[in-house]
Parts: C-alpha cells; sequence; structure tokens
C-alpha cells in the first residue's frame, strides 16, 4: 500500500453500520414471515426500524417550524395592535423580542430538520446499496447469467438514490 492514499477500510465506517442495520432488521422481519417475493412494505418497515427514530425526531422539528411559522404572523399582529393602542416602549419592546425569538426559533428547527432528514436519507441509500452489493457477491453463477451485476447495481443504486431524495419531503403529507 502506497504512504499517500488513505486507507478503504475506516473503522466505525456509518456505510456499514447502515447496511449491517439493515441487514439484520431485514432477516429479523425475513424470519417472522413467509418467504415469498420482494415486499416493498417489507423494505420500508425494515428502513423504519433502522432510522425512525432520527425521521420521527426531524417530525418533531418540522412541527416546532411549522407552529413558528403559524404563530408569527399572530405575534405580528398583536404587536401592530399594542403599538397602535398607544403601549409603551417596555411592551412592544417584548412583543419584537418575542417576534425575533420566535423568528431564531424557526429558524434553527428547519435547519436541524433539513440536516437530520437528508443525513436519514443518505444513511437509508448507504443501507439499501451496501445490502444490494453484499447480495450480488452472493449470488450464484447460474444467477449471474440472468442479469449483470453492473445492471442489478444501476436499477438498485437509481431506487435507493430516490428514496434519498424523497426523504426530506415526507413530512410534507402531514
Amino acid at each position: 500500500q502506497l504512504p499517500d492514499l488513505p486507507p478503504l477500510e475506516a473503522p466505525g465506517l456509518p456505510t456499514r453500520a447502515a447496511a449491517d442495520s439493515f441487514e439484520e432488521q431485514w432477516a429479523r422481519l425475513s424470519a417472522s414471515s413467509t418467504p415469498t417475493a420482494l415486499n416493498v412494505s417489507e423494505v420500508a418497515v425494515a428502513l423504519w426500524r433502522c432510522h425512525g427514530g432520527r425521521f420521527a425526531w426531524a417530525g418533531g422539528l418540522k412541527l416546532c417550524c411549522d407552529l413558528c411559522q403559524i404563530a408569527s404572523p399572530l405575534l405580528l399582529k398583536r404587536t401592530i395592535a399594542l403599538l397602535e393602542s398607544g403601549a409603551g416602549l417596555r411592551r412592544g419592546a417584548g412583543a419584537v423580542a418575542g417576534l425575533l425569538g420566535l423568528t431564531a426559533l424557526q429558524a434553527f428547527a428547519l435547519r436541524h430538520y433539513f440536516a437530520s432528514v437528508f443525513k436519514t436519507g443518505l444513511a437509508m441509500r448507504a443501507a439499501l446499496v451496501g445490502a444490494t452489493y453484499r447480495k450480488l457477491l452472493l449470488l450464484s453463477p447460474a444467477a449471474r447469467l440472468r442479469a449483470s451485476s453492473g445492471e442489478i447495481t444501476n436499477l438498485m443504486g437509481s431506487d435507493a438514490q430516490r428514496i434519498a431524495d424523497l426523504t426530506p419531503y415526507l413530512h410534507a403529507l402531514w
């Protein structure tokens, strides 16, 4: 190995952990169900068991952001009403500080929401691509004749990328 090249095997590689976790959940689901063709809902359940906690946390952040977005115009309306009624400087400054704090909380929640869901999407993609590569390595020569490993990898890679791209927008459904 050349000294100027970084090692290919990094300890604690997150992609390996994501693939290992997905395969473990997939094996549990496969053991508890009857053997059938690939079921998309089983893949979704395995992904949820692996990455659902982070995705749910992101949903809480999105809820906080949406609540701030709703509350911001209401607080602005209240601030305008206070100023029109001739309220003192202290009350007006308090309302403006509240509006500033609400906007800062909204920005903080939205930034962390997107960071969390993009990280979750990438972890899901890594799990699916890693599991696909491992399965390809275990295929028999007869099975490899039906479809090339490059064809399978391209198809699965594009599907995994779609899942990663979809993840940030799933919370918009509720």
